[in-house]
């Protein structure tokens, strides 16, 4: 089994515990990938559980306080609103093509801030495809979302709907000084 497959299973077939750590281990082995590609920093694997671990209590934490923070309107397996499915998981990151020369970067935001990047794809006719991640100052995934929404081939429509969704999702997560 390839390992894009096994994740897909795991996304199918597991529970949201099981699938946290699996996105927040490879996040982690992304992440030193990253350091000892771009900035020849090498992680020893210690260093690479620590991360994931870090991540993972920390994702875990924001999971519950958004199921602390119910009201009498909210329910606890509600999406960012009603009108969407996205739910809060983290997104593992796919390489991108290798035929293209460009160097994509994220700068990171000031310290004590968050940023949280967004993109909509047209992904289907008649449906979009629109991803979120939220990071802090250290480039830590702190919570990101996927999701399909049915939608028109306008790209500057679909763009702007998911920016309102980044909105909404950052709202949700009770996140203050955010940049986008």
């Amino acid at each position: 089994m390839e390992f894009k497959d096994w994740v897909l299973y795991m996304f199918q077939k597991a529970d949201l515990n099981s699938i946290n750590l699996v996105c927040t281990i490879t996040d982690s082995i992304w992440l030193a990938r990253n350091l000892t590609l771009h900035e020849d920093k090498v992680s020893t694997v210690q260093d690479i559980v620590e991360i994931a671990t870090n991540n993972n209590n920390r994702l875990r934490q924001v999971q519950e306080n958004r199921s602390n923070m119910q009201t009498p309107n909210r329910q606890k397996d509600r999406s960012v609103n009603n009108n969407s499915n996205i739910h809060a998981r983290n997104v593992i990151q796919q390489p991108s093509d290798q035929s293209q020369n460009h160097q994509v970067t994220w700068v990171p935001p000031p310290a004590c801030f968050y940023k949280i990047n967004c993109d909509a794809s047209l992904a289907n006719p008649g449906e979009w495809g629109i991803g979120i991640i939220a990071r802090d100052e250290m480039g830590r995934t702190i919570a990101a979302a996927t999701s399909r929404l049915p939608g028109d081939s306008n790209a500057l429509e679909a763009e702007a709907h998911t920016l309102f969704q980044t909105v909404a999702f950052a709202k949700d997560l009770c996140l203050r000084r955010v940049m986008f």
